[in-house]
């Protein structure tokens, strides 16, 4: 297994959020929703409040950005 690092980023601020090792892309993108979706779940949040400001970016062991999500995506899903 592989480890990636989730990062919360907003133009120019980057929280890391966790890192965590999964075996595959699928597991990679379910994690992020997860983590999205926890993160929108607060109405008052500024997460919440602005969607399209916020995106989660995965990168590996190396840094290297492996996939984004964008938390506007998840929003739409709800």
């Amino acid at each position: 297994m592989a480890r990636y690092h989730f990062h919360l980023v907003d133009h120019d601020v980057r929280l890391d959020l966790r890192a965590v090792e999964l075996a595959s892309e699928a597991k990679i993108l379910d994690f992020a929703e997860q983590l999205a979706t926890g993160l929108l779940r607060a109405p008052e949040s500024a997460y919440a409040q602005n969607p399209d400001a916020w995106e989660i970016r995965v990168t590996n062991d190396n840094g290297v950005e492996v996939f984004c999500l964008a938390l506007s995506e998840v929003a739409g899903k709800r």
